[in-house]
């Protein structure tokens, strides 16, 4: 049987290390939502808060926004750690159905999960689309 070198089973044991570590920290997020759940019986702000702030956590993102689809268009139902100046114009904002072409609008149309890396470099900011260019300017996105 050849010998593995010593660098490698160094670095296999970092990768399964850093691997237990985030099914750690996802399976706590889980059982925080699932206590919540439980503790919240036909409430679901505290579900949708629970969850929009477990989920931030684990993507390591700066913040969250948490929209409910229902009667033709999106609110939002929790945030956490918005900048408070996108947080303001979501609130005035309201109930609103996003255009096609726009990441939530093609979200909505191919039901697939949307990933842009830089929403100041599309389409749709270049062609000021109102909830698009408040997501970059208002909220950093």
């Amino acid at each position: 049987m050849p010998q593995v070198p010593e660098a490698d089973l160094v670095e296999e044991l970092a990768v399964a290390r850093r691997e237990l570590a985030e099914a750690l920290e996802r399976q706590a997020a889980t059982d925080e939502v699932l206590r919540v759940i439980s503790s919240s019986p036909g409430e679901l702000q505290p579900i949708f808060e629970s969850m929009l702030e477990n989920g931030t956590r684990l993507c390591e993102a700066k913040f969250g926004v948490l929209y409910l689809y229902g009667d033709g268009g999106f609110r939002v139902v929790a945030s956490h750690n918005i900048p408070p100046a996108f947080a303001e114009a979501r609130r005035q904002r309201g109930t609103f159905l996003p255009p096609p072409g726009t990441p939530l609008g093609d979200t909505i149309r191919t039901k697939q999960t949307v990933h842009v890396s830089d929403l100041s470099a599309t389409r749709p900011y270049a062609e000021r689309i109102e909830t698009v260019v408040a997501a970059v300017e208002l909220g950093g996105i």
